[in-house]
């Protein structure tokens, strides 16, 4: 099927979008969690980057989404309660 130029332009316009934002999610992320030495694409970063965007989520989707079993979720949970980070 071929394209036309309206829905060449629509697609080229969303990858802009989607570029920039993920620029300002970078930069939002960055700002979050400079003082606390936690890189949110990594590790416990990942986990408090997602419960910020979904602060009701469960620890099953949680886990599903982050794509780590219910035990090491668990695990990274209980670290930053610990930090005083994340309270459940």
């Amino acid at each position: 099927m071929i394209m036309s130029n309206k829905r060449k332009q629509l697609a080229t316009q969303f990858m802009q979008l989607m570029h920039l934002y993920g620029h300002l999610y970078r930069h939002q992320m960055q700002q979050t969690y400079r003082n606390k030495d936690i890189n949110p694409y990594k590790g416990q970063g990942r986990v408090l980057a997602l419960l910020k965007m979904q602060p009701e989520i469960m620890q099953k989707e949680l886990g599903y989404l982050l794509d780590i079993s219910t035990q090491a979720l668990a695990e990274l949970l209980n670290k930053l309660e610990k930090k005083g980070i994340y309270h459940s």
